[in-house]
């Protein structure tokens, strides 16, 4: 539930990646807590031979109700 939590899952996954052959690099990994929305952004280097590729990504929880 913290920014450093968030931070080292982040970097954990990220490394991941790379060591699966996934991704080639990462770096400018980003992470703020702005009131109850986490806001990450990180760029990486896909396999492909490109540069780097800025991504962003919103992840929202939507409302449920029981059926």
């Amino acid at each position: 539930g913290t920014v450093n939590a968030a931070k080292g899952t982040a970097l954990g996954t990220l490394g991941l990646l790379v060591d699966e052959g996934i991704l080639v690099q990462f770096r400018s990994l980003s992470i703020e807590l702005l009131v109850d929305v986490l806001e990450v952004s990180v760029e990486i280097a896909p396999v492909i031979p490109i540069n780097f590729v800025k991504n962003t990504i919103h992840l929202v929880t939507i409302q449920q109700t029981a059926a």
